[in-house]
């Protein structure tokens, strides 16, 4: 079969998984007999009864999203190849396994930058570790991302959070025009009790409102001229804490200049 003859996918889908650092102990090397030493995949860290990279596959699967791109470190390769090429439980993906090599200093954004010709149409992006809940289906994200009058560069998917602790995220303030469903503002870092607004955002949403009830789950549609934008803009290094605040403050920026 000649992939490059296939009809151009309405999405296509980059999961990343990266080294796994912040599950170390479990994703250290490990020692198996005679010294040789072993590389252990986060995103092949059993959940339940499952691998971890099952459920955002199985995910991406049930929406008719088989254009997926998994990013890793070179060391977890073969791993992951393994995994996804015997396994007979994807029949319909087209996985497109890519490494990165110096995945300790790269942001998300960077990532998305460096695998960007690969990508020819709108993506979704997700993380290795994301476990949707059974009742929320890509279909219905993918369908509000097409819908939406205004063409949105970003569809960005936020969740509820639980009872704030101290060993759980910190509170995330966001503004939000609820009419709408559009994201105004999302802080660049965390700044404490200090929020900086723009009147060219009230200006562009009065009604805007401010929560701390929801966190990002690190979950994006995005429209494939992100890439572009990102090609421009080389100091934009994370999704989370560069890019998106960037695109929300350019929608409002581009509106006060009209």
């Amino acid at each position: 079969m000649n992939i490059s003859k296939l009809p151009l996918a309405e999405f296509q889908a980059v999961i990343l998984a990266g080294p796994g650092t912040n599950l170390s102990p479990l994703t250290r090397h490990y020692v198996r007999g005679h010294g040789l030493e072993e590389p252990v995949a986060k995103s092949l860290l059993p959940i339940g009864n499952k691998e971890m990279l099952n459920y955002p596959l199985a995910w991406l699967d049930a929406a008719g999203v088989s254009d997926v791109i998994i990013v890793c470190p070179t060391s977890h390769r073969s791993l992951i190849s393994h995994f996804v090429f015997s396994s007979a439980e994807f029949p319909a993906l087209r996985i497109n396994i890519q490494t990165i090599d110096d995945e300790e200093s790269m942001g998300t954004a960077d990532v998305l930058r460096e695998i960007g010709s690969s990508i020819q149409s709108d993506f979704i992006v997700l993380p290795c570790d994301f476990i949707p809940p059974v009742k929320l289906t890509l279909s219905s994200i993918l369908d509000a991302h097409r819908m939406d009058a205004d063409g949105p560069i970003l569809t960005s998917l936020l969740y509820e959070r639980g009872e704030i602790s101290k060993d759980g995220p910190p509170p995330l303030l966001i503004g939000l025009e609820e009419k709408t469903r559009t994201l105004m503002h999302i802080p660049v870092e965390e700044s404490g009790d200090d929020v900086n607004l723009r009147m060219s955002m009230l200006w562009k949403a009065p009604s805007v409102r401010f929560t701390t009830r929801y966190l990002e789950s690190h979950v994006y549609v995005f429209r494939r001229t992100v890439l572009d934008l990102l090609a421009e803009r080389t100091d934009l290094s994370s999704i989370k804490e560069e890019l998106v605040p960037w695109l929300c403050r350019t929608q409002y920026r581009i509106a006060a200049k009209r």
